[in-house]
């Protein structure tokens, strides 16, 4: 069932805090003793992080700029029709203030924030726009996504506006602490005494200009940490606290859930600045500093151990996980015989070719990769040559590399493109063709890894369903036949059916084949690595066809409709919505030489 995300914050008083042992999971079981204790001799703290968020001098130099910090509110986010919740973290949260060290009654304050809903966010063009001005401002609640993920992300970004509000350019403003919590997490155990008072001495040393500091994640995110004891391939920055600086690509896994997080008013301010870079898509996520979208990144810690924990019959399964659940029917439901098998850090990598001049395609595909966590990398593709020197033969003297097995003239003559001319077409299928071959052969310089590598080499003008990475990694990971290379969700008429998982699995037809399937699209094909010299080889000496022709030609192939990634010029099953963010100008095949910028501007002039 999809969980509701609820905020809570926080305030700490300067009053000194109690020792207690800090766990690192919801079980039982004996640790050597990592609970932080202040220090006595009242050390000042490092003055800056060293980024991403770098500080200047004069800002060092404030008033209060060091002051220790004094945990001033609990607000709590819950939907209103959840009353049970709110009882319960009322119950949780005034226990917490009548016995921890860090204040009572009288000085830390508790809230109860209405969360936002699903219809709160469809129904309402005041709360639409709003999401607009707290993201890259794309945002279309018409354009496909779920309206749960952007009432989450709407109720967080909320928040963090109404703590920014706080900030009054005084020494408070370095002093006051809130923690923003989830509705469904529990507090302690017999590790965990004073979970608030912990908080509070873990973030007492951190440097003056920490803008988060998060101590509940998920525990699949823990376990990737091996239980939450290491900072994973974030940097340690002392015994309790993890300092998470530009994470790269899958690392970003180790951190997700957001169930509980401390934040001042000045850092709430710098958190909804990184957000205005970010679609709308799951907060915990969007928060988190990511080597792709380093500008205005926060100063970001975590705790090494959870100080929160989710209350969930799944505990330990990701909330990317938990969150696809709801968005699936029972056919297509990656979860009903059990959690999706995951594909090891780096045994993925996603590849996309693209022309220099199809700008609005690179940000097309590289926002709709960054929003499941993808790295991409982008490989230029080959235009075909006009010009040259000596006029003639241009392509043949600065690509012959990509033709030593000849050209079929009939079959380079058709594609699914038929508005332009002959020789455009040609020229197209030519320079699609050798930039595949070109990738391959760059692929193929890559160092041999000791677990199986896989190459997912994508076409620009993709529009992937948000089930894509978890779908195709399930599927990799879980497929018991032999394979070599995949060809995703191909359309036209289907081939032999040889299987069933979570889509249908095909063969290509072979020649006098009865029905030997059309197998038309090559916008995702996934090679293993240690096949990688194989195809490199068909490529390097097969005469030039259409790209998806090779379906048929080569041993090993195998097709998959998941239904995760579709090419706008045709698809099987249902159609995706193209996202709010990308340009119109991705749906015109340049394979015969169309610029995308050029019809774009027609459009808008």
């Amino acid at each position: 069932m999809f969980k509701v995300l609820a905020l809570l914050v926080i305030s700490v008083s300067s009053s000194e805090m109690s020792n207690v042992e800090e766990h690192l999971g919801p079980k039982n079981r004996k640790l050597k003793d990592m609970s932080c204790h202040y220090d006595p001799e009242d050390k000042q703290v490092p003055r800056t992080s060293g980024g991403p968020r770098h500080v200047k001098f004069e800002e060092t130099k404030e008033e209060g700029y060091f002051s220790k910090p004094v945990l001033k509110k609990i607000m709590y986010l819950n939907q209103d029709y959840d009353k049970h919740r709110n009882q319960k973290m009322q119950a949780a949260l005034y226990a917490t203030v009548r016995h921890t060290e860090v204040g009572n009654e009288s000085t830390i304050e508790v809230e109860r924030i209405p969360a936002f809903i699903g219809t709160d966010v469809t129904k309402n063009k005041k709360n639409q726009a709003k999401l607009r001005l707290l993201s890259t401002g794309n945002f279309d609640v018409n354009a496909g996504s779920d309206p749960k993920i952007d009432a989450i992300y709407l109720t967080h970004t909320s928040v963090l506006e109404k703590i920014a509000a706080e900030a009054k350019n005084t020494s408070d403003d370095f002093k006051n602490v809130y923690f923003v919590l989830e509705d469904d997490v529990s507090f302690g155990n017999k590790e965990v005494k004073d979970w608030a008072n912990q908080v509070m001495c873990q973030i007492s040393k951190l440097p003056a200009d920490w803008d988060i500091y998060k101590f509940g994640a998920w525990g699949e995110s823990l376990a990737r940490r091996e239980a939450g004891t290491t900072c994973g391939h974030a940097f340690s920055y002392n015994q309790h606290s993890c300092q998470l600086k530009m994470l790269q690509g899958d690392d970003q896994w180790e951190w997700m859930g957001n169930m509980g997080f401390a934040i001042r008013a000045r850092g709430a301010a710098n958190m909804l600045k990184y957000l205005k870079g970010k679609q709308v898509m799951d907060v915990d996520g969007a928060m988190l500093p990511t080597s792709w979208q380093m500008r205005n990144a926060p100063n970001y810690y975590h705790s090494k151990s959870n100080l929160v924990w989710h209350k969930s019959p799944v505990n330990g399964r990701s909330g990317f996980i938990e969150r696809d659940q709801t968005m699936t029917s029972d056919k297509t439901n990656l979860l009903k015989a059990g959690q999706p098998k995951r594909l090891k850090k780096g045994q993925m990598e996603v590849w996309y070719v693209n022309l220099d001049s199809s700008t609005q395609r690179k940000q097309c595909v590289e926002d709709q990769l960054k929003k499941q966590f993808i790295e991409p990398h982008r490989f230029a593709a080959v235009k075909y040559p006009t010009t040259c020197e000596g006029g003639k033969n241009c392509f043949k003297k600065e690509f012959a590399d990509c033709m030593e097995g000849g050209i079929n003239w009939a079959a380079v003559s058709h594609h699914g493109t038929v508005s332009a001319g002959a020789g455009s077409v040609q020229k197209g299928v030519i320079a699609n063709w050798c930039s595949h071959k070109r990738i391959l052969d760059h692929l193929a310089k890559d160092n041999v890894t000791k677990d199986e590598k896989y190459y997912v080499i994508l076409e620009d003008d993709i529009i992937l369903s948000p089930k894509f990475r978890l779908g195709l990694e399930n599927f990799i990971a879980s497929y018991p036949k032999e394979w070599k290379y995949i060809q995703v969700d191909p359309f036209g008429a289907e081939g032999r059916q040889i299987g069933f998982y979570n889509g249908k699995v095909t063969e290509p037809g072979r020649k006098g084949e009865k029905l030997p399937g059309d197998n038309y699209g090559m916008h995702c094909l996934v090679v293993k690595q240690s096949e990688i010299a194989t195809i490199q080889n068909y490529f390097s000496t097969h005469e030039v066809i259409p790209i998806d022709w090779i379906a048929k030609d080569i041993p090993g192939m195998i097709t998959w409709a998941g239904n995760v990634v579709q090419n706008p010029e045709g698809h099987n099953g249902f159609e995706f919505q193209k996202p709010s963010f990308c340009g119109d100008g991705i749906f015109k095949s340049n394979i015969a030489g169309f610029k995308e910028e050029k019809k774009h501007k027609k459009k808008t002039a």
